[in-house]
């Protein structure tokens, strides 16, 4: 006697496969822009870490780094393909009346979003010294 194939745990795996390699594809489809993005975020951040050590602040503005610090500004490839940079000091995150030893500290954001809703957004994280998507 013949035995008879399981079609059905066949089809319903042959689904899952399918629905796992989607959702890998769907995840990593950016990976690339991502990565020459961050790429040329550290350049900034090198350059914004020289002028910063050289003037004892970070710049008001990116435009400040050129041609001194760094020949051009690359855009990042991922997202809105603009960054996105504010120095800020501590003292802009506490209230008034809290005591902060490091309120004259400076310090900077750099990032690029998704999209106009500027979520997800991929930035640098100033303290662990590394590039966060968050999504």
């Amino acid at each position: 006697m013949r035995s008879k194939l399981p079609w059905p745990e066949i089809i319903v795996t042959a689904l899952v496969v399918a629905a796992g390699a989607g959702v890998y594809a769907y995840a990593h489809r950016d990976e690339r822009a991502l990565e020459e993005s961050k790429r040329r975020g550290e350049q900034l951040v090198a350059a914004l870490d020289a002028y910063q050590l050289e003037r004892g602040s970070f710049p008001a503005q990116l435009d400040e780094l050129v041609p001194g610090h760094i020949a051009t500004i690359e855009q990042p490839i991922w997202g809105l393909q603009r960054w996105r940079y504010r120095r800020y000091s501590a003292a802009d995150a506490v209230p008034a009346t809290a005591e902060v030893a490091t309120a004259d500290r400076v310090y900077f954001q750099l990032s690029v979003a998704a999209d106009e809703s500027g979520y997800p957004v991929l930035y640098y994280d100033f303290t662990a010294r590394r590039w966060v998507l968050n999504n």
